[in-house]
């Protein structure tokens, strides 16, 4: 991962600190604010604050912190299929408006 650089959006900031302590044993660099040389986009789901940015702006893959993870065990940058966020990742849709569970 030596010269990736990453950006992480949507965690606490616990998680922030193990996803930099993860990024850096590997070589690689967390940054802390949106920018157009970043490589990966980390996020938790789409309702993420950089998760539109990535997707519209940016163009970078966006991925969820399995990745990160799976790349810690192989110790190298893995595909990002399978580890993508999806647009609706996170969100709960009802057309409705009848709460999920609602018996009637």
């Amino acid at each position: 991962m030596d010269g990736v650089k990453i950006l992480a959006s949507g965690f606490q900031e616990d998680e922030k600190v193990e996803i930099g302590k993860l990024v850096s044993a590997m070589g690689g660099v967390l940054h802390t604010k949106a920018s157009l040389d970043v490589s990966f986009v980390i996020v938790k789901n789409a309702l993420a604050a950089k998760y539109k940015w990535a997707l519209n702006i940016s163009k970078k893959p966006i991925v969820s912190f399995s990745w990160l993870q799976q790349c810690w065990i192989e110790h190298r940058v893995v595909p990002q299929e399978g580890y993508r966020v999806l647009p609706f990742s996170g969100l709960n849709i009802s057309v409705s408006g009848i709460p999920a569970g609602c018996v009637l």
